[in-house]
């Protein structure tokens, strides 16, 4: 009787640790060098304010493409930050930015996100909408969930932005594939 009570607090405690996984900053940084992605993701504790920052910067979408759209350069990140320096649970939704360099604001009038990916369209809205006309930048900022976010992480996903169209290059879908693997907890390899 004694032998069944222990194997059971046993198998109780082991079930509670399993499905109470975290990530340090230690584990994520090794997992983000593991992944080859160093460049591209951070996974930085900032004790000044005790939140952690993790961050993917994907490189600049296609040249053709942006001067299509009458623009010199455009990019984009995905992040969130946190309390603490250890990440218990896969954040949702996250934050989607694009940065966008001309010489003429060229979303300002129209600045909404619709996703078209194999597996779905998804309209996100209208950003949050941002711009430091003296520099010629522009930010369009989204909220986003990582069920669409993994949705999107597939190369030839394109992007509707404003009046305009890109596409994800291989290399953007691979670095958000891996962002959304350093963000889960539960995912260590």
């Amino acid at each position: 009787m004694k032998n069944s009570l222990y194997a059971a607090l046993f198998c109780v405690l082991t079930a509670l640790s399993v499905s109470a996984q975290t990530k340090t900053s230690t584990t994520a940084n090794a997992q983000i060098r593991a992944l080859g992605a160093g460049d591209l993701i951070t996974f930085k504790f900032e004790p000044a304010g005790g939140t952690t920052r993790v961050m993917f910067v994907a490189e600049n979408f296609a040249h053709a493409e942006a001067a299509k759209a009458g623009i010199l350069a455009i990019n984009f990140a995905a992040g969130f930050f946190f309390a603490g320096e250890t990440l218990s649970a896969a954040p949702d939704p996250v934050k989607l930015t694009f940065w966008v360099k001309s010489k003429k604001p060229r979303f300002a009038a129209n600045h909404s996100l619709t996703l078209v990916t194999t597996k779905g369209t998804y309209d996100i809205g209208p950003s949050r909408y941002a711009a430091k006309l003296p520099q010629g930048m522009e930010y369009l900022n989204f909220e986003i969930s990582r069920e669409v976010l993994d949705a999107v992480a597939a190369p030839g996903t394109r992007l509707k932005l404003g009046s305009y169209e890109f596409t994800l290059l291989p290399q953007q879908a691979a670095g958000l594939k891996d962002f959304l693997r350093v963000s889960d907890p539960s995912l260590v390899n």
